[in-house]
């Protein structure tokens, strides 16, 4: 879609009014699970930091709970919904408590064995996906005010010895030989 397309749906929805819309977007999330996980965390969103990380807590938890291999929609579902999540936590999480979006992308990354596991990875998305959490939980260390590096350390040789996958190993071994840059206040 042109973006003046773009634009001009964006009007004609507008026009329709938000009543409408959200009745049109309930709709929506009731049939489809990618809709659904988006509507909740934006609800979660709007409030409060409590609800965003209970949010974000009950989806990487339903998602660690997935039994058996994913069909090729499953796992593109699954790679939506991951790719949501990764953005609450270094989005609006991360703006309003960075030290708990620290922790849930701590908890997103946890799930990369059970993903790899139970999903095809033909296309390298899971690989890609995690790849940039890594990178982007790095990111989030870089904002914390205080930052434990023993703690970090011990968490990412932990990390890096238990990716069975070779997820956290391209990004993870600097940040263990403190390659890292950190902004400095």
């Amino acid at each position: 879609m042109m973006a003046e397309e773009h634009s001009a749906c964006i009007d004609a929805l507008e026009r329709l009014g938000s009543r409408r819309l959200a009745n049109l977007l309930a709709d929506l999330a009731v049939c489809d699970p990618i809709t659904m996980a988006a509507v909740d965390l934006a609800l979660a969103e709007g409030q409060g930091t409590e609800q965003l990380v209970a949010t974000v807590t009950e989806q990487v938890g339903a998602i660690s709970r997935l039994e058996g291999f994913l069909s090729r929609y499953e796992a593109s579902v699954l790679q939506r919904k991951l790719d949501l999540l990764r953005d609450a936590i270094r989005g609006p999480l991360a703006e309003a408590d960075v030290e708990a979006a620290v922790e849930k992308m701590w908890s997103l990354l946890r799930l990369a064995e059970s993903v790899f596991e139970n999903a095809a990875d033909g296309d390298d998305w899971i690989s890609g996906l995690f790849e940039t959490a890594v990178a982007d939980l790095a990111g989030l260390y870089g904002r914390t005010p205080i930052l434990d590096l023993p703690r970090l350390v011990e968490r990412t040789r932990a990390a890096v010895d238990a990716d069975a996958y070779g997820i956290t190993k391209p990004s993870a071994e600097g940040s263990v030989r403190g390659d890292w840059t950190r902004p400095r206040c």
